[in-house]
């Protein structure tokens, strides 16, 4: 199995649904843009007790995403293997989540394919920038 780092003892959390409780995977194999210990010590704050973070440093694999419940893949600027797409479309496949994001200019500013994935699900981060309208009711 690739080298996977665990940061529960960074952030404090507990486990509580299974032996690893809620899990989610925080991917760092690809550059990604967002690092989980310089951007996200807020979303740290908010889930300890009641999830374990775990980092991914090499390709991802589906023994990897075994006992994940969500995989987040936070900005990558590298291009994603045919293997790991397989790894990320049977694990979506068997109920595991993926949250997505990329960085404004979207998948060909980051270097990225990750749209490959997303396209076989009906999504796709296009290239410009986003402005969403609120109304209410």
């Amino acid at each position: 199995m690739a080298p996977v780092e665990n940061t529960s003892a960074d952030i404090n959390v507990s486990n509580t649904t299974n032996a690893r409780g809620n899990v989610i995977l925080f991917d760092a194999s690809k550059n990604e843009h967002f690092g989980i210990h310089e951007n996200y010590k807020q979303f740290h704050h908010l889930i300890r007790g009641s999830w374990t973070v775990d980092v991914n440093k090499d390709e991802l694999s589906s023994s990897q995403l075994q006992g994940v419940t969500i995989l987040v893949l936070a900005g990558p600027q590298e291009m994603f293997s045919e293997g790991e797409f397989d790894a990320i479309k049977k694990f979506m496949e068997s109920g595991g989540s993926v949250f997505v994001m990329l960085s404004e200019g979207g998948e060909k500013s980051s270097k990225t394919n990750v749209n490959f994935l997303l396209e076989e699900f009906g999504i796709m981060i296009n290239n410009g920038k986003y402005l969403f309208e609120a109304s209410c009711l």
